[in-house]
């Protein structure tokens, strides 16, 4: 757990560290992004991307947009995009 940010991952092999280190890049990424943009940590509905928007904050606001949500909800996803170079197959859960 890194501050809110509490994930379960399911992988072939151990990702401990290469999640950790996921985590931590894409909190502080979207940290910074936010204090530019609260409305983009606090929206409950899709927002618009800022012109300075990171690729990975742009990846959460698409995948908000099609379902209808504040961008939130996509970190899993994210963090998953990012240690799925260390293995074919991950399951991340926000808890």
């Amino acid at each position: 757990m890194i501050k809110q940010t509490n994930l379960w991952i399911n992988a072939e092999r151990d990702l401990t560290r290469a999640a950790h280190a996921a985590a931590l890049a894409c909190r502080r990424t979207l940290e910074r992004y936010g204090n530019r943009h609260p409305e983009f940590l606090e929206s409950l509905e899709p927002v618009a991307a800022g012109s300075d928007a990171p690729p990975l904050v742009r990846t959460m606001i698409d995948a908000a947009a099609a379902a209808g949500v504040g961008p939130m909800p996509a970190v899993a996803e994210a963090v998953g995009r990012v240690i799925l170079e260390d293995s074919a197959q991950v399951i991340v859960e926000n808890g």
